[in-house]
């Protein structure tokens, strides 16, 4: 299961009982609602969801680097929180261009 849906409060919205005249929990929502309600919580944040290629050499690159482990390079929970870490430290200017070019 998406590690996104365990943290999501199933009674976090509302569903339309039979005669959907009046909104009512509903406590076991369906798998889509629960993206659909994380697609427009990120929305609202302003975040979204990127799919990308990874190249070994990058993953070599982020070992190297220390922002992953040899035992999670084919996690791809892993893998993603390493990028995500890397990406934060650039933006928030935590990441130097010296090292950048050492990634590469």
């Amino acid at each position: 299961m998406n590690p996104e849906l365990e943290n999501v409060d199933p009674l976090d919205h509302l569903a339309m009982r039979p005669n959907r005249r009046s909104p009512m929990p509903n406590p076991h929502p369906s798998p889509a609602a629960i993206r659909q309600r994380l697609h427009r919580r990120r929305r609202r944040d302003g975040s979204s969801v990127a799919r990308i290629e990874v190249p070994a050499e990058v993953k070599d690159a982020l070992i190297a680097r220390g922002w992953l482990e040899r035992e999670q390079i084919d996690d791809p929970e892993q893998l993603a929180d390493a990028i995500e870490a890397l990406a934060d430290s650039w933006a928030t200017g935590t990441l130097t261009t010296d090292s950048m070019r050492k990634l590469t």
